[in-house]
């Protein structure tokens, strides 16, 4: 029986005395530097530290912003640098560390409209993104609705303005997940979601992609998915 992986939440200032920890397994999946990893920090609000008997093997930080935007007051969560060690992979860590997060925030201001939106620099990570959501911007098929293209845009010029594409919901890190399984299989490629990604981000398929795909999900119109998911163990 695999030992626990136990999810522990820091704001920025405590989460200074995990960060030399967190560089030693960071360092083993991207292509960052230290000090451009430190730099990263201040971008984000919040971070997660996946523990196992007290050693970290995994990482992930969160992004929280609460705009204006065509009239109504929203909430952006973003599930932001994260990464785990494939030996505690298959797991749905990330998924889970990331619906505890926003439901920590819902019960402190229940009444306010969450989103939750990511970029995903693998199919591994987009393919688990849209398959822990039912609903998902922009679709896997059609037109985005302009409200969701709304939101995306303002996450795409807030945090990736000198790279982002309006038109494909994508932008571009200085940075690149590293490993074997980083990039699609053929079998993989036939998965409509992994294909969609692929469209999307035509270099997810050579070494060193830099690209991501952004999506955002409402909140309230997936918990019961995620609570069936996470909460119930249903897959």
């Amino acid at each position: 029986m695999k030992e626990k992986i136990k999810i522990r939440y820091y704001s920025p200032t405590a989460f200074q005395a995990w960060k030399g920890e967190v560089w030693q397994v960071c360092q083993q999946m991207f292509n960052i530097s230290e000090q451009a990893f430190y730099d990263r920090l201040s971008t984000f609000k919040y971070f997660a530290v996946f523990t196992v008997a007290g050693q970290v093997v995994g990482f992930q930080s969160f992004f929280l912003d609460e705009v204006p935007l065509q009239g109504k007051r929203v909430v952006l969560v973003g599930s932001g640098h994260g990464g785990i060690l494939p030996e505690h992979r298959q797991r749905r860590i990330f998924p889970t560390a990331t619906v505890l997060f926003i439901f920590r925030r819902m019960l402190r201001h229940p009444f306010r409209r969450y989103f939750l939106w990511g970029l995903a620099m693998t199919h591994l990570s987009y393919r688990m993104g849209v398959r822990s959501t039912e609903f998902h911007y922009p679709p896997q098929q059609g037109d985005c609705p302009p409200f969701f293209k709304a939101i995306l845009d303002w996450i795409g010029h807030r945090y990736y303005a000198e790279t982002y594409d309006d038109a494909s919901f994508t932008a571009k890190v200085r940075f690149a997940a590293t490993g074997d399984d980083v990039i699609p299989s053929e079998v993989e490629k036939q998965d409509p979601v992994v294909a969609n990604f692929i469209r999307r981000v035509p270099t997810s398929l050579e070494p060193g992609n830099t690209f991501g795909a952004l999506s955002v999900s409402p909140v309230r119109a997936n918990l019961w998915v995620w609570f069936k998911k996470f909460g119930l163990g249903v897959r």
